[in-house]
């Protein structure tokens, strides 16, 4: 038994633990850990990249230029560069701070190969705030930023046929405002870790003794 419990918790060890954030309802295997873009980024609180890199939705950064072209690449917490995967459902969601109607042009790409680029822009409420410390999310108070997120689908990207390592967001700063960006499925996490020879063949071995132990009392 303790070798079957053994063999499950190094299966369970191949999925990628979750990131908390400050909107409840989302936890995400991976975060984006880096950014570089093409333009200069505003802030509301610090620096853009972490700005867009924490594990807040509520710091943010929105362009000076219009279009800005930013590519974040992604981590498991642990080891930066794990791919993201195609897993079914939602498998990327993007928060935007303020009004509901952002959009964004996302370029997803793998090792530097563009998989396929489309536009999103319908978002929905989280039902969160950026609360100004009433403790009430009043979405029309200037002080109360509501907090909209963008769930996304690979399967809308025709090209996608492989896991992805970089999104490209091409925002303006009429338009949209990005901030947290995380990912729900990674490469390892649909991975699970082999449980090694050894064990197998103790556990089946150990399955074999207790047929022949029926045997002999019957």
């Amino acid at each position: 038994m303790r070798f079957l419990i053994a063999g499950l918790l190094l299966l369970k060890s191949g999925f990628a633990s979750a990131i908390a954030i400050d909107v409840p309802g989302y936890d995400f295997a991976a975060l984006a850990g880096s950014l570089t873009t093409t333009a200069v980024l505003q802030d509301n609180l610090m620096d853009p990249v972490t700005a867009m890199t924490d594990d807040k939705a509520t710091t943010y950064a929105f362009s000076r230029d219009n279009p800005a072209s930013m590519d974040l690449t992604f981590s498991d917490g642990i080891v930066d560069g794990v791919n993201i995967a195609n897993g079914a459902g939602v498998d990327m969601s993007i928060f935007f701070i303020g009004g509901g109607g952002h959009s964004v042009g996302l370029t997803l790409l793998d090792d530097s190969n563009i998989l396929g680029t489309a536009l999103f822009n319908t978002i929905a409420y989280t039902g969160f705030c950026i609360d100004d410390g009433s403790g009430a999310c009043e979405p029309g108070s200037p002080t109360d930023l509501p907090i909209f997120v963008m769930n996304i689908d690979f399967s809308v990207y025709d090209a996608l046929i492989d896991t992805v390592d970089t999104a490209r967001l091409v925002i303006s700063g009429a338009s949209a405002v990005p901030s947290l960006v995380g990912a729900y499925y990674l490469e390892d996490s649909l991975t699970p870790v082999p449980v090694p020879a050894a064990v197998w063949l103790f556990t089946s071995g150990l399955g074999l003794m207790g047929l022949l132990a029926r045997r002999r009392n019957a």
